[in-house]
């Protein structure tokens, strides 16, 4: 793992970035992830990525120096110019140097802390892009830890990507099917793809599981992770009856609305009291 500095001269000014990658291109790609980067636009982010890719792609060397190189780019009429310079050879402190022995988890390793560490920054940060990213790489690092499948579930379901995000939660509920946290985001994927029926079946897996159980047993976090759990199974069910136009959809929206925490849940309250509004206007 190397350590780059990008400086990028562009219309907002000269910025200065750190980035830890493997390569200039791999960089240069967390560099147009970055939140700043946004204001070019959705279009000219792609171009830039797709150039980055491009087998003919090849930095410029810099003032002559091994270390450094400039790239020149063209983005909506304007030039952009990223100063490269390598400052040093490191071990990124998330990259896992040794071997994970296989747990029922990665806490249960030193390493294992360190991910589950840069996971909760990046979802701090809301930083999906690079939360899929990372845990990706970790998937292919421990193909049989199910928790970086459910960070790349995650990331799917906040980038708007529900064919990516049912396939790695199935992937996550086909090695962890015990875990009740992989019973959720499976009936979550299932939801956003409209596979209506088989979310009502997953969802109910959770509200029909002991509450003490989901709450304090193998896999639990206490009582505020299972009413989470809970209420958006019931507000995944609610939706999918009101979509199959069967009954009972409004009356566990309302119960969703009713006990539910904005702060936790992965819908918005909001849109779930609009959907309920126009069930409740269909009824009359």
């Amino acid at each position: 793992m190397k350590l780059y500095t990008l400086i990028v001269n562009f219309i907002y000014g000269n910025r200065t970035y750190q980035i830890s990658a493997n390569s200039i291109r791999e960089a240069l790609h967390q560099l147009f992830d970055t939140r700043e980067m946004e204001g070019v636009g959705k279009k000219a982010l792609r171009q830039l990525h797709e150039d980055i890719d491009s087998e003919l792609w090849k930095p410029a060397p810099f003032m002559e120096m091994t270390n450094s190189w400039v790239c020149q780019y063209r983005v909506n009429n304007e030039n952009m110019y990223v100063n490269i310079v390598k400052t040093d050879e490191q071990q990124d402190p998330d990259e896992p140097s040794d071997p994970l022995k296989y747990t029922d988890g990665l806490y249960m390793a030193e390493q294992g802390h360190r991910i589950l560490n840069h996971f909760a920054r990046l979802e701090e940060k809301a930083d999906w892009k690079a939360l899929k990213r990372y845990a990706l790489k970790i998937c292919k690092l421990y193909p049989k830890e199910f928790y970086p499948m459910i960070k790349v579930v995650e990331s799917c379901y906040f980038l708007e990507e529900p064919e990516e995000m049912l396939l790695w939660a199935r992937k996550a509920y086909e090695e962890w099917s015990d875990d009740p946290y992989t019973s959720f985001w499976l009936a979550l994927a299932l939801y956003e793809n409209g596979r209506w029926q088989e979310a009502i079946r997953h969802s109910d897996t959770i509200l029909y599981w002991d509450f003490r159980n989901l709450a304090y047993g193998q896999y639990g976090s206490g009582a505020d992770y299972a009413w989470q759990l809970i209420d958006d199974c019931k507000a995944i069910k609610g939706l999918s009856l009101l979509a199959l136009n069967q009954a009972g959809g409004t009356a566990l929206l309302r119960e969703y609305l009713a006990h539910a925490k904005a702060a936790t849940s992965y819908f918005k309250k909001s849109w779930v009291r609009s959907i309920l509004k126009e069930a409740s206007l269909k009824e009359n």
